[in-house]
């Protein structure tokens, strides 16, 4: 029987995958004359999920930070036809997922008083 964080582990990584599938969808779409907001939200929905199951965590899957991370400037500079409504979705999404969270765990926690030097 799984311990566990081997459970934990396999849901993290189960909503990290949904996130990077459903990036690949809307990447795939984001060449054609029409943006897709079924796509769009199918993604926002994936890191909605991962934002809430990674709220007791301290650390963000890099992959995940990427796409969401690169999506505005990706967006902005390929000058896709975005709908307006979609802009406050993304800078939601950024909310979601960057605040309270560390870019680089290896160096510990910043919410631990342990960790300040």
């Amino acid at each position: 029987m799984p311990r566990e964080d081997e459970l934990e582990e396999a849901k993290l990584k189960a909503l990290v995958d949904r996130v990077m599938d459903a990036y690949g969808e809307l990447d795939d779409c984001l060449g054609k004359p029409h943006f897709s907001v079924t796509k769009f939200n199918r993604f926002w929905q994936a890191v909605f999920d991962y934002s809430a199951a990674m709220s007791e965590h301290y650390w963000l899957h890099r992959d995940v930070a990427g796409v969401v991370n690169g999506l505005r400037d990706y967006l902005e500079l390929q000058h896709h036809k975005t709908p307006t409504d979609i802009w406050w979705k993304i800078d939601q999404m950024e909310v979601l997922l960057f605040s309270n969270h560390n870019a680089y765990p290896e160096h510990g926690n910043p919410y631990n008083s342990e960790n300040t030097s």
